[in-house]
């Protein structure tokens, strides 16, 4: 009997609990996600997200849609990165921003306000 899972390339390779980037359209983010089912037909499914088998681009009628990425340890590298690089600048901006503003002087600030186009004070 002939398989019915039309994956091909690597998502004819994945396996039920492998894990996958689902990167979004919509929050330009990648989320790292285990497969939970993998259909006869070859549909992957994620969080109740239906996921095309060959083109691995979530199924469904929203104009945003997710896809699947392959984790390599590149990617996962890079991910992590950028995830550490946007705690950093958060945890940077809430400390740094106010602490630097604080201790410019008054001509400084101004100077400030105008390289980045601010109103004239």
């Amino acid at each position: 009997m002939e398989s019915k899972d039309k994956r091909t390339g690597w998502l004819a390779e994945l396996k039920v609990g492998d894990k996958v980037f689902v990167r979004s359209s919509r929050t330009g983010r990648d989320q790292i996600a285990p497969i939970e089912k993998i259909t006869p037909t070859g549909r992957i499914v994620i969080r109740s997200l239906q996921f095309d088998p060959i083109t691995g681009r979530a199924m469904g009628q929203s104009y945003y849609r997710e896809w699947l990425g392959k984790v390599t340890p590149e990617a996962l590298k890079e991910h992590n990165d950028n995830l550490r690089k946007a705690r950093l600048n958060k945890e940077i901006r809430s400390r740094a921003v106010y602490t630097v503003l604080e201790a410019m002087s008054l001509d400084d600030l101004i100077k400030v306000n105008e390289l980045l186009g601010g109103e004239k004070i």
